[in-house]
């Protein structure tokens, strides 16, 4: 007989008896770890914000036209200035119904983050406890239980007993590897889930303030200068 109780209580356990389903043996809680999918999809915030920001950028960049006095005096003449006065109050419309879509799209974003924070720390425990098992059953199936492998109970368990039980810890490293995978997956999805958002805030909090401003004062004091003139 065997004497388990020095042994630490995995490997114990492990070499006790033959356990009556070892598909069961490491099996972890089923969740869904698709940081691809999460972040990553069609149908994904995180996509669609940017998308929203990559739009938003050259609607403010379209005003950003320094023009010299004479410039200036041409497209006054020609009616031109008065059309770009008329397309600036049209492009804040515009600019203010893409922001809208894009503060729900960033909140929607900020929503998955928090889901991807949670998932991370779900997926890191896994780590932990499956690779206590993955230790626990590669020491089991190491030289120097072979003689605990042999008691009785495991011969009664059929000849299968152990290649199985090896073939099932081949399968559990392959998943703890696939795991750490992922937890890698969701920093790289997670950063670049913030640096969008980042992006964004930067264009809705300092860009378009600045673009509203700048254009609007300079049309503004083009119209008060026009009226001093009359």
């Amino acid at each position: 007989m065997i004497d388990l109780s020095s042994l630490p209580p995995r490997i114990a356990k492990l070499l006790a008896q033959p356990l009556a389903d070892i598909r069961s043996l490491g099996a972890i809680s089923a969740r869904e770890h698709d940081p691809l999918g999460l972040f990553g999809s069609k149908d994904s915030p995180v996509r669609a914000l940017a998308s929203v920001t990559e739009r938003l950028i050259p609607m403010i960049n379209s005003f950003r036209t320094t023009q010299s006095a004479t410039q200036r005096w041409w497209k006054s003449f020609t009616g031109a200035e008065l059309e770009r006065e008329v397309t600036f109050f049209h492009a804040c419309a515009n600019l203010e119904r893409l922001a809208a879509s894009g503060v729900a799209l960033s909140k929607e974003t900020e929503a998955l983050l928090q889901h991807a924070v949670q998932e991370k720390q779900n997926i890191a425990a896994d780590i932990v406890e499956l690779g206590e098992t993955v230790a626990a059953t590669q020491a089991v199936l190491g030289r120097e239980y072979a003689a605990a492998r042999d008691q009785p109970c495991f011969k009664e368990a059929g000849a299968d007993y152990w290649p199985r039980f090896s073939r099932r810890a081949e399968n559990l490293n392959v998943l703890l590897t696939s795991l750490q995978m992922t937890q890698a997956q969701y920093d790289l999805a997670k950063t670049q889930a913030q640096s969008t958002l980042d992006r964004f805030s930067e264009v809705i909090d300092v860009l378009i303030p600045l673009w509203r401003q700048r254009t609007g004062m300079e049309l503004f004091s083009r119209k008060s200068s026009a009226s001093e003139t009359v």
